[in-house]
């Protein structure tokens, strides 16, 4: 399950990326915000690598993998959305006029903010119940993050119109 999830969540940054290339979400003005956003793809791909590995070390055979593929997952995703949330900052800036872009980074900054929380909570290496239901928690709060990424890409995608310009072509295309 966690690497269809992280294929899913690694999909989406790239998917966003050419619709942004593409014109059909807004551009990016500058290529500050482009290497923004290519710099969120590698780290999301960190963090994918590092939640696969997670899922694969065991922390009773291989207890110092698993801790350290922990934070390569945690790590990841972290910059990841940090790096996101500065680049829909930027695009908020240059486009005004579309309110979701605000709204987006707002919730960006949420998720970073309960996110690097958990993650301190689970910085201190510890064993036993608390810190195994932590790593559970912090699992589950980043699956909803990346969940509410790929609703987040499909309401952006209906409010600029690109799944209405899919739906058109495919239409054309059955013609």
């Amino acid at each position: 399950m966690s690497a269809v999830t992280v294929v899913s969540f690694d999909l989406v940054f790239i998917f966003e990326r050419w619709l942004r290339h593409t014109g059909r979400l807004t551009r990016n003005t500058s290529w500050v915000q482009k290497g923004l956003s290519i710099l969120a793809i590698i780290a999301a791909i960190g963090g994918a690598a590092g939640l696969i590995l997670l899922s694969v070390f065991d922390t009773y055979r291989h207890p110092q993998l698993h801790d350290d593929f922990l934070v390569l997952f945690i790590v990841g995703y972290v910059v990841s959305a940090i790096v996101v949330c500065a680049e829909y900052q930027r695009l908020g800036i240059h486009y005004r006029e579309h309110r979701i872009l605000r709204i987006s980074f707002w919730i960006k900054l949420m998720f970073i903010i309960i996110e690097v929380a958990l993650a301190i909570g689970k910085l201190p290496r510890r064993r036993g119940r608390a810190c195994s239901k932590l790593s559970r928690i912090l699992y589950h709060y980043s699956t909803a993050t990346i969940m509410t990424a790929l609703s987040e890409m499909l309401n952006m995608m209906t409010a600029f119109g690109v799944l209405q310009h899919l739906n058109h072509s495919r239409l054309r295309d059955k013609r």
